[in-house]
């Protein structure tokens, strides 16, 4: 062998040396990630996986861990992005498959979810969880039977699936069927006593004694480093529900402190974000002339929506389910549609193809509901600041603004678990006073924007004067009297928001000061709301 020859040779061995060393250390690097991800340390799990990406951009798994990065924190563009290149560069991972299907259902394209889906299923049949998966889209297509049928097929292959109770629990929960609901809820914690958002979700339900074992067991489990901050926070949540329902009002408001706390954190939230965007939103329809914003008649849309919206914890829930009583309404829950509808043209503005762009869109999803009835309500509070999205691209369709005290909605606000990180700011008491702040200019905008387009409802005027109020609701609305709507708790329906109990009792009188109990904490929040009301 000539020199020539053996420098060849040993410069290849160490060019194997090197490439071996590098894929350890991006294995370990990926490892190190995972950790980070699962005991809640996510920018320094996002730091790893970019590492790997930028050493080696062909690494399936450092895309498809920042891919589920991603989706955690709903960045669901970016998500789908990177979960499609984990899947082009390991077409073969069933893992990337479902990570994928998870980002298209969040993104509301349930086909192409279930697809994901069923393609990781072929590639690895032993992963029952996707049975779970298949139901939580058959649940969001408001198919519950078909769903409750795949969580217990997937029960049947993985007897001690704690997920699928959970998530037993929730359907049950969302159908008004407590007592079952609770038996799922119990039997997840059975399997997994460190079921963190279980025990937050059982205490929703079901009122448990300070000596209860299952108590004793959060308490410990709040203060145990083997638990994550998002678990930590789930936890705080729940013995915040325990003492408030106990009458222990301070303990319940530590606890609250502390698990909002957390979640702040986790999310990231700051308000300037908010404020950057709705000063965009406004922007947009500042700068066009009265003729752009004028809507121009159109053809009617079929089925005709009613958009119930105003702040979380504002009375939407019970407005829907009052409509949804009736029986030409299909209430149709929290849709993201409108959302999704508007986000193309918030950076790429022009009035007449946004109008058509996102008509076109939001017509789409309400023929894929499963309802032949003539008019649709959408729920979604936070539309409030979409109002003149509605305007220009469905003008026909009705506003209904909850309006309720801002005392009482900022305290429900802060006290209620939003897993939506959209809704960061109800975790500090001062961001909460903000936003509603900000919201409050918004609708005024809005109101010198459309004069008589949005109809106010008081919350506390409802449940003061039931019968008045809605018959002036359903006028609005131009529907006919049914007296159904005043028996809208006996109304057998899903409904998936954290109001979803409240909503099948009767109206009850007084709620809106429930804050008072709180008022000795609430001082940063108060300072902030301080207007007229007071």
């Amino acid at each position: 062998m000539n020199r020539a020859e053996r420098r060849r040779k040993q410069k290849l061995r160490s060019t194997h040396k090197g490439t071996r060393q590098n894929t350890l250390a991006h294995q370990a690097s990926l490892q190190m990630a995972a950790d980070h991800f699962r005991h809640g340390r996510y920018q320094d799990a996002e730091r790893l996986y970019r590492q790997v990406i930028d050493a080696d951009p062909r690494n399936a798994a450092a895309h498809h861990g920042l891919g589920v990065l991603a989706l955690q924190f709903n960045h669901l563009p970016h998500a789908c992005e990177l979960l499609q290149k984990a899947v082009k560069l390991a077409p073969d991972s069933a893992s990337a498959h479902c990570d994928l299907g998870n980002a298209y259902q969040a993104c509301g394209d349930l086909t192409a979810a279930v697809e994901c889906f069923k393609r990781a299923l072929s590639l690895n049949p032993d992963l029952y969880q996707l049975h779970g998966n298949i139901a939580n889209v058959q649940k969001e297509q408001g198919d519950y039977s078909a769903a409750i049928a795949s969580y217990l097929k997937a029960l049947e292959f993985k007897p001690d699936f704690a997920e699928a109770h959970f998530n037993l629990g929730h359907v049950y929960s969302e159908l008004g069927e407590t007592e079952t609901a609770v038996e799922h809820y119990l039997q997840a914690l059975e399997i997994n006593p460190d079921y963190a958002e279980a025990y937050r979700s059982l205490v929703t339900l079901k009122a448990l004694p300070g000596d209860d074992p299952l108590v004793k067991r959060m308490a410990a489990l709040a203060t145990s480093d083997t638990m994550n901050e998002a678990e930590r926070a789930h936890l705080e949540f729940a013995l915040s529900k325990v003492n408030e329902r106990l009458g222990h009002d301070d303990n319940c408001f530590a606890h609250l402190a502390r698990g909002n706390a957390l979640r702040k954190k986790i999310l990231g939230y700051a308000f300037e974000n908010d404020r950057h965007v709705y000063a965009h939103i406004k922007g947009l329809f500042e700068n066009l002339a009265e003729q752009d914003f004028t809507p121009s008649p159109r053809m009617e849309m079929s089925p005709r929506p009613i958009f119930i919206l105003g702040m979380p914890r504002s009375g939407t829930s019970l407005v829907e389910q009052i409509l949804a009583s009736h029986s030409a309404v299909y209430g149709a829950g929290e849709l993201q549609a409108l959302k999704r509808a508007v986000g193309p043209y918030l950076k790429s503005w022009d009035v007449d193809n946004a109008a058509r762009g996102i008509r076109k869109a939001y017509e789409k999803v309400l023929h894929q509901l499963p309802t032949d009835r003539p008019v649709v309500s959408d729920k979604m509070p936070l539309n409030a600041m979409l109002i003149g999205f509605i305007r220009i691209a469905m003008p026909e369709a009705k506003i209904v603004h909850t309006c309720r005290d801002p005392r009482a909605v900022c305290w429900s606000n802060f006290k209620t678990y939003f897993p939506a990180p959209a809704l960061g700011y109800t975790c500090d008491l001062e961001d909460v006073a903000h936003f509603y702040k900000l919201y409050e200019d918004m609708m005024a905008f809005w109101k010198d924007l459309f004069p008589g387009a949005i109809y106010d409802l008081s919350y506390e005027a409802l449940t003061e004067n039931q019968e008045a109020e809605t018959r002036k609701l359903l006028d609005h609305c131009e529907l006919s009297w049914e007296d159904r709507c005043l028996a809208f708790h006996q109304t057998k329906r899903a409904v998936k928001t954290a109001s979803s109990s409240q909503v099948r009792k009767g109206l009850y009188k007084g709620s809106s000061d429930d804050w008072r109990r709180y008022e000795r904490h609430l001082g940063p929040m108060l300072d902030i709301l301080k207007g007229p009301h007071d």
